[in-house]
């Protein structure tokens, strides 16, 4: 391994943008200046101290997506961050803590992202960070090996860096999503030629065990994040249960948001969106208790409806090494310093 070192708890890649900090998300700054206010009491709720950076997930080229980012940078704006402060790729459901998305990947492209210097700053103190990257349909070993490249070109300024390989992206559309391929192992290979330690990001709805057994006896993957979020319409299927407890519960889509996605109208494609929050969290512990009673034993950053304290202990008990949070920042954000003492408490 590449003097790999586990964090205990990441922000799941996109949760902070591209950069973090106060380059985050318009509305991350109001809470940060609430929290810090009340940190004189000891209430300093969005205080993200000890928890590992991961970028947005990038491509190599611009790529507009379905959510168009702000591409020259005014005093109201955030480089590279949505236009729109609602976005309309974004259904939320605030009380019943999920969210829908399908805000497509958009990014100005890995050069663009290099070029603004602010992931280098992160290399100054030294800190650890993650870049996440993917492939688009269609592309294959020739786009990565520009990535790889670049990076390699870079890799000096860049510091203490990993990179997470996303490989399901549901909100980009099922063609995108179907990313487990044949050509996996040499893209690994590949992603190993940068000397960095190599995450990588699957979906629970498009990860067959086989491939997970895959990642596990890969030594160019040196941890598995999982789950990204979940295909709309997606429902656990016998197969997905092979430990023994038949508890199927499906996921009811339609009490959550009507008879159909409500993003299927309201963008440029036929695509019905990725589902984060709450409702992964079941599956999500199913999927890992699988992993584990399989006899695998790399290294799993589990994410998924991360809301309180309590549900740290639940990936802790299924087998997870490091948790992630991702919906947490938009839909329990009071709860994000609690969720990060109680990680730093049992991992």
């Amino acid at each position: 391994m590449r003097n790999h070192k586990l964090g205990k708890i990441y922000n799941a890649s996109g949760a902070q943008s591209n950069f973090g900090g106060w380059r985050s998300y318009w509305y991350h700054i109001p809470l940060k200046i609430i929290s810090l206010f009340l940190g004189i009491f000891g209430l300093d709720f969005f205080n993200i101290k000890g928890m590992t950076f991961v970028s947005k997930t990038a491509t190599l080229n611009h790529r507009v997506g379905n959510t168009p980012y702000q591409g020259t940078k005014r005093w109201y704006q955030i480089l590279y961050n949505p236009i729109q402060w609602f976005p309309d790729s974004i259904v939320i459901k605030f009380w019943t803590g999920v969210m829908l998305n399908k805000v497509g990947l958009g990014n100005p492209g890995a050069e663009a992202l290099l070029k603004t210097g602010l992931w280098q700053k992160r290399s100054k103190n030294g800190e650890l960070y993650g870049i996440s990257f993917m492939l688009l349909a269609g592309e294959g070993l020739d786009v990565l090996r520009k990535f790889v490249d670049l990076i390699k070109a870079n890799k000096d300024f860049l510091g203490n860096f990993f990179i997470e390989y996303n490989k399901s992206c549901p909100n980009t559309g099922t063609e995108q999503c179907n990313l487990i391929n044949a050509t996996t192992e040499a893209e690994l290979e590949m992603l190993a030629e940068i000397g960095v330690p190599v995450y990588v990001k699957v979906s629970i709805s498009a990860a067959p065990m086989s491939f997970m057994k895959m990642l596990d006896e890969n030594p160019n993957v040196d941890a598995i994040v999982c789950s990204n979020t979940l295909s709309y319409g997606w429902q656990p299927t016998e197969d997905f249960y092979k430990d023994g407890s038949w508890e199927i519960a499906q996921i009811q889509w339609e009490e959550m948001f009507g008879k159909k996605s409500p993003l299927k109208d309201k963008m440029y494609d036929e695509q019905l969106g990725g589902l984060s929050g709450n409702v992964l969290r079941y599956y999500n512990i199913k999927f890992l208790k699988e992993f584990r009673r399989l006899g695998m034993t790399k290294d799993f950053i589990a994410c998924g409806g991360v809301f309180y304290p309590h549900h740290v202990d639940e990936y802790k008990e299924a087998g997870a090494n490091a948790v992630a949070i991702g919906s947490i920042f938009s839909l329990r954000p009071w709860s994000i310093r609690s969720v990060i003492k109680r990680v730093n408490e049992i991992f």
